[in-house]
């Protein structure tokens, strides 16, 4: 799997922090949010004063609120609420259309009213794409500053786990893969 334009969907202090880390990386990042004026302020300062104050975003993340700039990613990734996630899912669901992106769920949680895992959610919203999570154990403030840690990624597609393994992995991320 090649991952040459990642979206970041939600850009609270997880969202911030991935964006951060794997620009570093030199991938190409667009990181969304529903909020224009945090994402004005965001564009003016690359800094999330509201989420993770002092840590600078690199210049080459792009910064929106148009989900239009997150169609064609190889790689989608959702860090947002869980409140929030199978609406906005929906909404990018019309945006991209048919697409092979894989979608990574960054969402911690399970839905209010059905009991649902977020990859559960996703999997009826995209049910042609490969579905992940990452799921730490980890702190947006420690990713942001560079704080060794590790997580884990599954997928139901063990390669598509250890292309992502291999493609979001770093010294200081240290990845674990599980079916």
């Amino acid at each position: 799997m090649r991952i040459v334009k990642t979206a970041i969907i939600g850009a609270g202090s997880w969202g911030t922090a991935l964006a951060g880390l794997w620009a570093k990386n030199g991938r190409q990042i667009v990181l969304w949010s529903h909020n224009a004026a945090r994402i004005a302020s965001m564009e003016k300062t690359r800094e999330n004063s509201d989420y993770l104050p002092g840590f600078q975003l690199p210049g080459s993340v792009r910064i929106t609120s148009e989900l239009n700039d997150c169609a064609d990613a190889d790689l989608i990734v959702l860090a947002t609420p869980s409140t929030a996630l199978r609406n906005v899912a929906g909404h990018l669901a019309k945006v991209i259309g048919l697409t092979q992106a894989v979608i990574l769920s960054c969402t911690k949680g399970i839905e209010h009213g059905s009991g649902m895992r977020m990859t559960e959610i996703l999997r009826e919203t995209f049910p042609q794409n490969k579905i992940g999570v990452l799921s730490g154990p980890n702190l947006a403030s420690e990713v942001a500053t560079d704080l060794p840690t590790a997580t884990v990624i599954a997928c139901d597609d063990g390669d598509c786990a250890a292309s992502l393994q291999t493609a979001l992995g770093s010294p200081r991320f240290r990845i674990y893969t599980s079916l």
